[in-house]
């Protein structure tokens, strides 16, 4: 794989126009090597084609052919560069497709259109705590703090906001009383982790605020949720966890799942990884049960489940978002809240484009937009902190 991604990234190079003389000569010798050329033909068996497309943002086959008109076509290209490549094109089109995929890990990428001009990083640990008595902290990353809610112990460090249910002052709480309940607010461009007091684990993704009491009294453990958050709930059969909506319930005894319902979506989507939730909302005469690997998708009039692919809708969890098929505008709304970006599109039918593969949540957005560019009909520039997607000139 080591060796497949340099060839990769020189191919990349040398197509392009961007090799040094010596890399040309690299290139040359390694398209007349009878093991590499080998390898490219063994590539063109349509299963080998797919490993390497998938989890890549958009169509390999289509994506290479547009890609090798256009280096067809640049000035100071010698046509002579592609037509060498022709005996093992599919072959070819998957290394090239690797090495548009492989931006983020090898120097020399072509990102000066997007990337070195107005690097958009990505989101940082961040968050807002507001404490029942109106208080508000701000909470980021490198910060340490410790203070007390209602009796429980609250310290954020290591980029994780921690309730103890056992400090002793909560002990002694009447049972009778209130649930005073907190909100951590997650801004454009953040995330964050809060472990409730009864050990639930939630990830925050931007945008999102969480509303919850400093300790559960009651007989079930009820947050509010607006935005989209991952759940690693503690079990506890007699106490069920329920995670309010605006459009429903989802409601658990101990399990680990995703719930996303941002104010501007008209339906909820609660996706389960372990365990078994039920989904309760108007439109259902009676609950709705989820097994690992299903998805709920509600709102206040239907609902329905389906089995989906977890990476989908789970993968920003552990760093990677996942799009199959899924149309730009989506893509595009998950990328503002998460780079704290806007996007314009100055052609309204580029905003339907579909578009498969995987983004590194950690790595700056430049150089998938910088591929974008070069497998599409579409081209993008950055002013400050908007994005404007325009259809390409022919």
């Amino acid at each position: 794989m080591k060796n497949l991604v340099k060839e990769a990234a020189l191919l990349k190079k040398y197509l392009t126009g961007e090799a040094t003389p010596e890399e040309e000569e690299q290139a040359r010798r390694l398209l007349e090597n009878s093991s590499v050329r080998k390898r490219l033909l063994e590539m063109e068996r349509e299963e080998s084609l797919g490993k390497v497309f998938d989890g890549l943002p958009y169509s390999g086959e289509e994506g290479f052919e547009r890609f090798r008109q256009r280096v067809e076509t640049r000035k100071g290209r010698s046509r002579t560069r592609v037509m060498r490549l022709l005996g093992v094109a599919a072959g070819v089109a998957a290394v090239v497709a690797l090495a548009l995929g492989v931006w983020t890990m090898w120097p020399g990428g072509s990102a000066r259109n997007v990337a070195d001009v107005a690097p958009l990083d990505p989101g940082q640990t961040k968050g807002r705590l507001i404490l029942a008595d109106g208080r508000e902290v701000k909470i980021e990353k490198e910060q340490t703090v410790s203070l007390s809610a209602d009796g429980a112990a609250v310290n954020y460090k290591d980029g994780c906001l921690v309730y103890d249910s056992s400090d002793p002052a909560a002990e002694r709480l009447d049972c009778r009383k209130v649930e005073s309940r907190n909100q951590f607010v997650i801004p454009s461009g953040g995330e964050n982790t809060i472990v409730l007091s009864d050990g639930t684990r939630v990830k925050l993704n931007a945008e999102s605020k969480l509303i919850y009491p400093t300790r559960f009294l009651n007989r079930q453990r009820t947050v509010f949720l607006e935005g989209e958050a991952f759940f690693d709930v503690t079990p506890d059969k007699t106490r069920p966890f329920v995670v309010q909506t605006r459009l429903g319930d989802v409601k658990v005894l101990g399990t680990r799942f995703n719930v996303n319902v941002y104010p501007e979506d008209s339906a909820c989507c609660a996706t389960l990884v372990e365990g078994r939730v039920a989904v309760n909302t108007p439109a259902l005469a009676r609950d709705m049960i989820l097994e690992p690997g299903e998805q709920a998708v509600f709102s206040g009039t239907q609902a329905t489940k389906s089995e989906v692919e977890l990476e989908e809708y789970v993968g920003w969890v552990k760093g990677l978002y996942t799009f199959k098929n899924k149309k730009l505008k989506d893509i595009m709304r998950t990328f503002e809240r998460w780079y704290n970006i806007d996007v314009v599109y100055l052609d309204d039918t580029l905003a339907d484009l579909p578009y498969t593969g995987s983004v590194k949540r950690y790595e700056n957005i430049g150089p998938f937009l910088e591929a974008l560019q070069m497998t599409s009909d579409l081209r993008c520039y950055v002013e400050g902190r908007t994005v404007y997607f325009e259809m390409a000139s022919r």
